[in-house]
């Protein structure tokens, strides 16, 4: 009997934090204020196959888009030489070699290697991969769950807690910003050993 207590007692030791130094008591602190929202998922979503019909119409889309704005940019004059070229949003041309603007004013000179035609259809089969499936939310993730995820990680040893941002897992982004929070308290203590000491 005594021994059944002695074990018991010793699992409430190590799973309530009674050996946590105030710096993990600091992180786990400041890691709870965080809104679930920004840890964890909160939504399910997966993906699913397009039928033909709506394949059909994305490419119909995209190819007019496309040819607009080949269009487009053939009507534009050519650049003087001392006239640096504007990139209209979402543009990329390599022959261009100004930053992204709002509005593209002129074509530079053809100096060899793409055209803007073969820029635009590289641009086209680079989106068409995503043409098959499409991404569907299946429903909202409750508080209530990404509580129990956030009680769940805040249970685990500070080696597990500090070292799950190097991983790719649910628990890789929480991890991440634990770190942060427990640098932040590392801070704290070395600027204020006093008033840390007396907080955690």
């Amino acid at each position: 009997m005594i021994k059944r207590i002695f074990f018991i007692l010793l699992i409430f030791i190590f799973t309530t934090g009674f050996f946590k130094s105030k710096l993990e008591k600091c992180a786990d602190y400041k890691f709870d204020k965080i809104s679930n929202n920004q840890i964890f998922p909160i939504a399910e979503y997966k993906y699913v196959k397009r039928s033909k019909e709506e394949i059909a119409e994305i490419i119909k889309l995209r190819e007019e888009a496309t040819e607009k704005a080949i269009k487009e940019y053939y009507l534009l004059p050519i650049c003087d030489e001392k006239e640096k070229p504007k990139l209209g949003l979402g543009d990329f041309d390599p022959n261009d070699t100004n930053a992204f603007g709002t509005k593209r004013t002129c074509r530079p000179k053809y100096k060899g290697g793409l055209t803007f035609e073969e820029i635009q259809k590289n641009k086209d089969l680079f989106f068409a991969q995503d043409d098959e499936f499409k991404e569907i939310k299946i429903r909202d993730i409750p508080k209530k769950e990404t509580d129990i995820l956030k009680k769940k990680f805040l249970n685990k040893n500070l080696k597990k807690k500090l070292n799950l941002a190097d991983t790719k897992n649910s628990e890789t982004k929480a991890s991440a910003f634990y770190n942060d929070k427990y640098k932040i308290c590392i801070i704290e203590k070395k600027n204020n050993p006093e008033i840390f000491k007396a907080k955690y």
